[in-house]
């Protein structure tokens, strides 16, 4: 009797079969979990208020609360490589790549929470409300 034989179709679905059970096997045991030095918009707003709302009790203006450790005015760098709080009201946009206007409250209102107003003052005050303030 000759030795058994696997027809090579068997033998890939196998090696497939085999490579999906240890994927998912990986995928349960490590879980998914988004990069510890990435935080989100929200948790950026969070803090951001937490330091106007507790530390300077709602009195500072939201271009003076930088923000170091996201990308609040979209222009691809995070907070500490730009100077931090020349982002105005109604003169700075979203996005300008390369710009050195700086993350703080106000870009992150303006840029993530689409907060505006008629005018810069209603625009500021629409963003101290999302903190409570």
């Amino acid at each position: 009797m000759k030795g058994l034989e696997l027809p090579i179709n068997a033998l890939i679905i196998i090696v497939l079969a085999v490579i999906v059970l240890i994927s998912i096997i990986l995928l349960f045991t490590t879980g998914i979990k988004p990069p510890q030095n990435i935080i989100t918009a929200q948790t950026a707003l969070s803090n951001a208020c937490l330091l106007l709302s507790d530390t300077f009790r709602c009195t500072r203006s939201t271009d003076s609360i930088v923000i170091n450790d996201f990308d609040a005015d979209q222009d691809g760098s995070a907070g500490t490589l730009e100077t931090g709080s020349i982002w105005t009201w109604g003169v700075s946009s979203c996005g300008l790549v390369g710009g050195t206007e700086g993350d703080n409250l106000a870009s992150l209102c303006a840029c993530y929470f689409q907060v505006s107003g008629s005018n810069a003052a209603e625009a500021e005050a629409n963003c101290k409300k999302l903190c409570d303030c």
